[in-house]
């Protein structure tokens, strides 16, 4: 149980980065746009990823053993 425990964190782990990366991405793009409109779509794509990301470490943190 206490394995199978582990690798569900890892997964979970593996899901964050992945977040994140995708966070990196986006606010890359967001420096480099200059269309105020394309600018509020990255906005609101990013604030869905960070809030995403948040339950992800949420449920890593927090989850019972």
């Amino acid at each position: 149980m206490g394995m199978e425990r582990g690798r569900e964190k890892r997964k979970i782990a593996l899901e964050v980065l992945n977040e994140v990366d995708k966070i990196v991405r986006l606010a890359k793009m967001l420096a480099d746009e200059d269309d105020p409109f394309a600018r509020y779509g990255v906005y609101t794509f990013l604030d869905a990823e960070l809030k995403a990301l948040t339950s992800l470490v949420h449920e890593l943190v927090f989850s019972p053993e």
